[in-house]
């Protein structure tokens, strides 16, 4: 917003971005076997960005304008086992492509210099349902991150986006649920270890080996519902989180 046509005050942003996400997707299925199912896929993505800044630019209100432009192709593949008529297992290894968002480029008076985010997954489940109805899905997991855009803290109140190097991932994830008639529950649980492998700013500032802030070593989820009628559902739920770290040196915790 601007306060008046002639004066702004420090900080203020007055700007728009044109977006022009244009992508291409194919994916391939393919049974060699009754019980197996293999797919592979990919997919390119362009995105472009039009910044324009209706203040005169500066150190006070924003950069200039320009066009900035991300693409990658990430493919995938996968492939599932049928056990039995019950029960499944799957893996997938697949590539994932961030690019950096609006507000992480232009809602500071500098453009940051950030590049795409990619990652790399690696997982393995398994799926089967009991024989009294309670269904089970689990998972374990490798996210591998290259260049993940973190919050960077320079000073008390201060803070700008910047690349962050490698990150790594790894986990468990269990659920289970179950209906039956009128009520129906779930219980969900995950496991994980979420840290910088490589996040090196300086001599004295290196957080390889840090866990990454903001993200929590275990989390529960449960719910239990009851139907009165057809078209009604009432529902009891809870979630507990474990604590987890608010700065890249794992000083400070919530």
């Amino acid at each position: 917003f601007v306060l008046n046509n002639t004066a702004n005050p420090r900080g203020v942003r007055n700007y728009g971005v044109g977006i022009a996400n244009d992508a291409l997707f194919a994916q391939w299925e393919f049974s060699p076997a009754p019980d197996w199912r293999l797919v592979a896929g990919g997919r390119y993505d362009s995105i472009a960005y039009d910044f324009k800044n209706s203040l005169k630019p500066g150190a006070d209100f924003g950069a200039a304008n320009e066009v900035r432009s991300f693409a990658k192709f990430s493919p995938k593949l996968g492939a599932t086992y049928a056990v039995n008529a019950v029960s499944s297992v799957y893996g997938n290894l697949s590539r994932g492509f961030t690019p950096p968002e609006v507000s992480q480029l232009y809602g500071k008076s500098a453009i940051a210099e950030l590049t795409p985010a990619t990652y790399e997954n690696t997982e393995i489940g398994w799926r089967t349902l009991f024989a009294n109805g309670i269904r089970l899905d689990s998972a374990v997991y490798q996210l591998t991150g290259d260049n993940t855009i973190v919050s960077y803290t320079i000073s008390p109140g201060n803070s700008e986006n910047r690349n962050a190097g490698k990150t790594r991932s790894q986990g468990l994830e269990l659920a289970l649920s179950q209906q039956h008639i009128a009520w129906d529950w779930y219980l969900s649980a995950t496991v994980a270890k979420h840290r910088f492998v490589t996040y090196k700013l300086g001599a004295t500032e290196d957080y390889s080996g840090k866990t990454m802030p903001q993200a929590p070593n275990h989390t529960l989820n449960g719910q239990m519902g009851w139907k009165p009628t057809p078209a009604t559902r009432v529902a009891l739920g809870m979630v507990r989180q474990s604590q987890y770290w608010m700065n890249n040196l794992n000083t400070v915790s919530y």
